[in-house]
């Protein structure tokens, strides 16, 4: 390597960088991939947003006679190696809204990493992610920091049970799919419902129980905006 080359792929100088062009360069300089690969300079977190369909330049080697949305995310798959491959990612954020045809449970990034700083799931009125997708994402997210779920839901469509929050902090929007019993086993340390459906005496069962320390014992705050205006915090 000349000692032009030797400055140009100077650490210090690559963590001085912009991301996104230490990626671009990286796209077209197999040395300075290289590089990246074996030392990985650079930090970084990554965000994946599952929702409308995007363009992006196509590599050869990725199926062209997709359905164009499972197109995109073969594509959004590959680019995420390539940058896993070349930077130090810190955190994963993953935000999932309404999407044709696509199965939570075959959604790349849980192939990726099985840790998320935040999952944000906002989607209405689909039945698979009502009867199907919770579970799996509760399940195949094991370390979840900040979960935030705003699905609005048919009165006939209600998620696959037992579900079960382990997530650090949970925000629920649109929460009248959710029932006492969903929360009574959460590890949670924040936990805020909107819209829930509760009577009065599961208002005092949660209350007892956070009270005496037999349910919640890491929660530090808890809030549930009730469906009949009654608020319980």
């Amino acid at each position: 390597m000349s000692d032009y080359e030797e400055k140009e792929f100077n650490v210090e100088e690559i963590r001085k960088m912009d991301p996104m062009d230490v990626i671009d360069q990286s796209m077209t300089s197999k040395e300075f991939r290289e590089f990246l690969t074996t030392h990985k300079p650079l930090k970084a977190n990554l965000t994946w947003t599952l929702d409308t369909v995007h363009q992006y330049s196509i590599p050869r080697f990725i199926p062209t006679n997709l359905p164009k949305d499972r197109h995109d995310l073969l594509v959004l798959e590959c680019i995420s190696k390539h940058i896993l491959d070349i930077l130090d990612v810190q955190k994963f954020h993953l935000k999932y809204g309404f999407l044709w045809d696509f199965k939570l449970e075959q959604s790349f990034p849980f192939k990726l990493t099985k840790c998320f700083e935040s999952i944000t799931v906002q989607t209405r009125y689909d039945d698979q992610v009502a009867r199907n997708d919770l579970r799996k994402l509760f399940k195949n997210a094991i370390n979840v920091k900040d979960l935030e779920l705003c699905i609005e839901l048919e009165p006939t469509s209600r998620p696959q049970r037992p579900l079960v929050f382990n997530c650090e902090s949970l925000k629920i929007g649109e929460g009248d799919w959710v029932e006492t019993n969903d929360l009574m086993g959460a590890t949670c340390k924040k936990i805020y419902v909107d819209g829930m459906e509760m009577s009065v005496e599961e208002a005092v069962r949660i209350v007892k129980d956070w009270r005496t320390g037999g349910g919640f014992r890491n929660l530090e705050s808890m809030e549930i905006r009730m469906s009949n205006k009654m608020d319980v915090q």
